[in-house]
């Protein structure tokens, strides 16, 4: 058989096969989903009607109320005043009420009167015999506290009624209760009717007892529901309508038709024959296309190359088995070859760079997955354990410092992803300010030197004195630059410990010192093989060599160091020998800065637990993200604040403009600069617009020098990025809630 038909079977059957497969699964799955939103439906629509009923008892109980705490009610059940039945209790105001039983009794439970009305001849019945007996045999039902009245379905053999029954006080409710007062109202055809149009509903209501179901079947619960096919386009929901005295009054039964269920019938015919359509279409495609591109030319290369093998050659052949297209262009491969000796070679070095670098891509993603999922694994499992409650105080701090070691662990590493990608993209600019050197570096030793001290480390550090005390460039990229080495260097040293020594010296140019920081472990030492490596993205090189006890880490923190450095100009070198330790020493020049400009930076007062650093300022916190939201006023309220939150930007927008025309006062806002609709930037330019003049603190998950700028051009006073940090939250607040700090009103 040859290629062309071939490729048209195997085609066609390949096709042919996945319609199928996708009509019956898709098929299935819309008989299911929709079968389940029709049962959701009448579900819903089964609790309504039950709600409907009850509403109408309450609406009972309401009427009822204002004739129960009457003063003259209350009085007439003491003295009988014949006036107030003629002027209260005639049929007129009966039949107003829509009342189908009036039950007076009084302190001892004797009826001081009692009677039925029929409503559409508007003329007094005989009471119930059901009532009677209840009134006889003092049934709880006429026996409502004062607190507690009863409202309801009470179903007696005469019929179900609407009840509500109230103890008699006066207005104020100090003097003892004199009685009992009852109003019911028939639940016959013309009240079920009435349930229909309100709830725009087929209804219908059964006794308990003659149901088409049973209250058991129906199940227990005020949202308990059945639902049962009545018939190809009909489904019937039942609900159980409870008693005033505990059990099951009236089954409700509510009838709908299946539009939805036959709307998806249709739909799964017209996606199969679509289906159908569809892959009848894509096959007569791709059998022509393949004939045309793959078939023709394979039997045109056979000619070529058959042409070619004449020259003959002495490389190594292919095998030419097989009688059809391809086997003969395997034979003619062969005579090809012996013309590709020098090609060749180069094919297979550019295949060995590419497995290189595909091992390298691939050791990185292994890495990444360890090094996200390890964290992610001990947040999840501490979190549970948190939920326990047989957990200490001190175990459930450790749990917490665990959950935000390993929080801030993936947050490094998601950094570093992103810091990589801006510097390869030339995206990232630096942060030019003057800062500390000195302070810089002892603050980075002094934050890893916990994590030295757990593994019995000693972490040193030597600032020389001849360093400037104040320089300008960069000091949040030096100080990630220390973090990712001090920390490699914490991290694969087992014993001994880690020394970071940093000094200065002249570089021949005025006003700029030659800073010199180095930083050397007595770990297991990089062959010189490793060193080369740990500058390749993606390498996971980092650590020790294999064996060597360690993670070895991700790959990206060498390689976005040496980035960083370079591009201030500067160099990163790495000197180690297996066995002796590992010395990184980073070298750049760097402008002398002002000593007063680079003053050490305040820490935000009271920031902690129980502070008082906002006392007396109103913030507002406008957030999408409800977690984000709570987390944002919680620190915010900690820090003695009085906190308002908005969940959109259209409503932050809403309450800040009001403060412009009277409102509360707003010391400051608070807005995510990533929500749907009004963002945060927007907010911040339709404020500035309108002349509000308080701080505006935009909070980005991009906080990105590009994204930083456009937040700032909006009007926002000051841009954190998320995860936010308590301190500098606070601080950021209570500096920019000054008076002297705000922004001046647009004009």
């Amino acid at each position: 058989m040859r290629l062309g038909a071939r490729v048209f079977l195997v085609t066609a059957a390949a096709i042919a096969a996945l319609v199928v497969i996708a009509s019956v699964i898709a098929g299935a799955i819309f008989r299911s989903e929709f079968r389940d939103v029709e049962r959701r439906r009448t579900e819903l629509n089964v609790r309504r009607v039950v709600n409907a009923v009850g509403e109408q008892a309450r609406q009972l109980d309401v009427k009822l109320a204002d004739w129960a705490h009457w003063d003259d009610t209350y009085e007439w059940i003491a003295t009988r005043d014949q006036a107030y039945v003629d002027s209260n209790l005639n049929d007129l105001s009966i039949a107003t009420l829509g009342l189908s039983l009036v039950v007076f009794l009084d302190a001892e439970g004797t009826p001081a009167m009692a009677f039925g009305f029929d409503g559409s001849a508007r003329r007094r019945t005989e009471l119930p015999a059901s009532i009677g007996r209840m009134i006889r045999s003092g049934d709880p039902v006429l026996r409502p506290s004062e607190g507690r009245p009863t409202v309801g379905v009470l179903a007696l053999d005469e019929g179900a009624y609407y009840v509500a029954a109230r103890a008699i006080t006066d207005s104020e409710r100090k003097k003892p209760a004199r009685g009992v007062l009852l109003f019911g109202r028939l639940i016959g055809p013309d009240e079920v009717e009435r349930l229909s149009r309100l709830t725009e509903l087929n209804v219908t209501l059964h006794a308990a007892g003659a149901a088409p179901v049973s209250p058991a079947e129906i199940g227990a619960g005020e949202r308990a529901a059945l639902v049962r096919t009545a018939s190809d386009d009909l489904l019937s929901g039942f609900g159980v309508i409870a008693d005033v005295r505990g059990g099951p009054g009236l089954v409700a039964e509510m009838r709908q038709r299946r539009d939805i269920y036959l709307r998806g019938l249709d739909a799964a015919a017209v996606m199969k024959w679509s289906l159908a359509a569809v892959g009848a279409v894509f096959m007569v495609v791709v059998v022509v296309v393949m004939r045309r591109v793959v078939v023709s030319r394979v039997v045109r290369l056979d000619r070529e190359v058959a042409a070619v093998s004449a020259h003959g050659g002495g490389l190594g052949r292919v095998s030419g088995a097989g009688a059809d297209e391809l086997g003969s262009l395997s034979r003619s491969i062969n005579g090809v070859l012996d013309r590709l000796d020098e090609r060749a070679r180069e094919l297979e070095l550019a295949r060995e760079r590419a497995e290189t670098a595909s091992r390298a891509k691939s050791a990185f993603l292994a890495n990444m997955r360890h090094e996200i999922r390890a964290p992610m694994t001990a947040i999840l499992g501490f979190a549970d354990l948190l939920e326990e409650r047989n957990q200490t105080a001190g175990e459930r701090a450790e749990h917490v410092r665990a959950i935000r070691r390993n929080g801030t662990h993936v947050l490094s590493l998601i950094d570093d992803i992103l810091q990589l990608a801006d510097i390869e993209s030339g995206a990232a600019a630096p942060a030019v300010a003057d800062f500390r050197p000195g302070e810089a570096i002892e603050g980075v030793a002094a934050v890893l030197r916990f994590r030295a001290r757990e593994k019995s480390l000693a972490l040193t550090c030597a600032v020389s004195a001849n360093m400037p005390v104040a320089i300008r460039g960069d000091a949040v990229r030096l100080r990630q630059v220390l973090m990712h080495v001090v920390g490699n260097a914490v991290k694969f040293t087992e014993r001994g410990g880690v020394t970071v020594s940093a000094r200065s010296e002249a570089c021949g140019a005025p006003g700029r010192r030659r800073l010199i920081i180095e930083v050397a472990d007595t770990g297991p030492g990089m062959s010189g093989e490793e060193i080369e490596r740990a500058f390749l993205p993606f390498s996971g090189a980092e650590g020790p060599p294999e064996g060597a006890g360690a993670s070895r880490g991700a790959g990206l923190g060498l390689t976005v160091s040496r980035r960083i450095v370079e591009s201030m100009g500067g160099v990163l070198e790495l000197e180690s020998e297996p066995g002796c330790g590992t010395t990184v020493t980073i070298v750049f020049d760097a402008e002398l800065g002002d000593e007063r400009a680079a003053a050490p930076a305040r820490t935000a007062a009271g920031a902690g637990e129980g502070s008082s650093a906002l006392v007396g300022c109103a913030v507002l916190v406008v957030e999408d993200d409800a977690d984000s939201r709570r987390l944002l006023a919680h620190h915010l309220k900690r820090a003695g604040a009085a906190v308002e939150t908005a969940s959109s930007g259209e409503e932050g927008l809403m309450r800040a403009l009001a403060t412009l025309t009277g409102g509360d006062r707003l010391d400051a806002v608070i807005v995510g600069v990533q929500m749907p609709g009004i963002d945060g930037c927007e907010a911040a330019r339709r404020l500035r617009a309108r002349g509000f003049a308080a701080p505006i603190v935009g909070v980005t998950a991009h906080p990105r020098d590009a994204e930083r700028r456009r937040c700032l051009e909006a009007g926002c006073s000051a841009v954190l990025g998320k995860p936010v940090d308590r301190a500098e939250l606070v601080e950021t607040v209570r500096a920019l809630a000054s008076p002297e700090s705000r922004p001046a009103a647009a004009a």
